[in-house]
């Protein structure tokens, strides 16, 4: 009878705690993120409070008088809770003693209740109405998430390189976070150690979150009278970008500040800590993403072969309103994403694309896809935050600089650029180097 009531009290605190959710959506939306999270947990905590304490106060502690019954049932459950707080507090902070069961669900906690993100630290960061977004120019800051933290240098146009790195740059490296150096510190970034390998200025305007449509719009301002290698990586999350940029006329559409201000505010919320936060999420985290969606054995979908045919095409439309010189630029294009989503596909994809006659006259044959997928190991990315670690972007350095010394010339620091003689698209792929990787795919 005394588990009976216990069950029904519990029921009663989650209707309340429920219709308080609503309440608090409606009067307080900035946080919501937070209030949610708050009162899930809350109703997972009453819940097992009710199951965990009516459980022992029926077995174990029957011999007992009531009080003393609930009493000590009631500092058990606690105890377990300060235990388990601690140990996932532990866990989430020492990645390498995760176990491997639990790695989703750390990755799950991580990306969307731990991590900074870089685009919306105001001490790094602020609101562009043309790009959305850029970093603060000529600003020194540190970026810190669990597994790193690293000192990032911006120039007068808000990129990470040392000013000078603007003038007259003969290469350009064009990306999202993985080229900006997300987790590395500054000279471990594949553009600066590719600067060192070819010997001539590289400039990196990787910035986290764009779109090649951004990534290509935020350089048409810079001197490009001695380029003749653009570096493009491409990630899947370009394409939302780069469909929106063809449908709008071949203009970024950019969101206005009210926009950008409210992902700030989501995000900090989303962060803020509350008691048991971190065992609790983690707990409805299995329930909801992995425990329930297992049970109900939904098929995995493979990757649509014609997702791919359509982000190289939007990539191509995109390059088409670039302004690069196709006569005397080379562009090497690869794919980088999380290491278990690592593909070809896309690459393979934009390769049939460009097998077009009418594609490769277009550009000149200047287009050079690189398969890259093969190069990395799960060790060259860091275990939660799904960015290179320094291993991954030297490998990606010796890789790029293989292929456009093979494929194009650049000039030392401090001569005047010529334009190269370059290798057409179809004999740079057979390569050794790409050869190489074309086999290991």
């Amino acid at each position: 009878m005394r588990f009976l009531r216990k069950i029904l009290l519990a029921l009663g605190i989650l209707v309340v705690l429920s219709v308080l959710r609503i309440l608090l959506q409606k009067h307080f939306p900035v946080s919501l993120s937070f209030h949610y999270n708050l009162i899930s947990c809350l109703q997972l905590i009453t819940l097992a409070w009710a199951v965990v304490t009516g459980i022992l106060e029926t077995t174990i502690l029957k011999h007992l008088q009531p009080p003393k019954a609930r009493r000590i049932s009631f500092l058990t459950f606690t105890l377990f809770l300060v235990l388990m707080e601690t140990i996932t507090y532990r866990m989430l902070h020492h990645p390498s003693a995760i176990p491997r069961l639990l790695l989703p669900t750390a990755r799950y906690y991580y990306n969307n209740y731990q991590r900074n993100i870089l685009q919306f630290d105001p001490a790094i960061s602020q609101y562009d109405s043309a790009l959305f977004y850029r970093m603060k120019s000529d600003n020194r800051c540190v970026f810190s998430n669990i597994e790193f933290s690293d000192s990032i240098f911006t120039d007068s146009r808000g990129f990470r390189n040392d000013t000078h790195g603007l003038d007259h740059p003969t290469v350009i490296c064009m990306g999202d976070s993985y080229t900006l150096g997300w987790g590395v510190r500054q000279k471990e970034t594949y553009a600066f150690l590719l600067q060192q390998m070819l010997g001539c200025p590289v400039l990196n305007t990787g910035m986290s979150s764009y779109g090649s449509a951004r990534e290509i719009a935020s350089t048409k301002s810079l001197d490009r009278s001695a380029l003749r290698t653009v570096v493009i990586q491409y990630c899947s999350n370009d394409a939302e970008e780069n469909e929106a940029y063809v449908r709008n006329g071949h203009h970024p559409f950019i969101s206005p500040p009210s926009v950008y201000d409210s992902a700030k505010n989501i995000l900090k919320w989303s962060k803020t800590w509350f008691p048991f936060k971190y065992f609790c999420t983690s707990a409805k985290i299995i329930l909801s993403e992995q425990l329930i969606p297992a049970l109900r054995h939904s098929p995995e979908i493979s990757g649509d072969t014609t997702r791919f045919e359509r982000e190289a095409s939007l990539f191509l439309e995109v390059l088409k309103g670039s302004n690069l010189n196709f006569d005397t630029v080379n562009v090497f294009v690869f794919n980088i994403e999380e290491y278990d989503q690592l593909s070809g596909r896309f690459i393979s994809a934009l390769e049939k694309r460009l097998a077009d006659p009418s594609a490769g006259t277009r550009f000149n044959h200047h287009i050079h896809p690189l398969h890259v997928e093969r190069l990395f190991s799960s060790g060259d990315y860091y275990i939660l935050d799904g960015h290179l670690r320094p291993s991954g972007h030297i490998k990606l350095a010796r890789a790029l600089a293989d292929s456009i010394q093979k494929t194009s010339a650049p000039l030392p620091i401090g001569h005047e650029a010529e334009t190269s003689a370059a290798i057409p698209a179809s004999t740079a792929r057979q390569q050794p180097w790409l050869q190489a990787l074309h086999l290991r795919w």
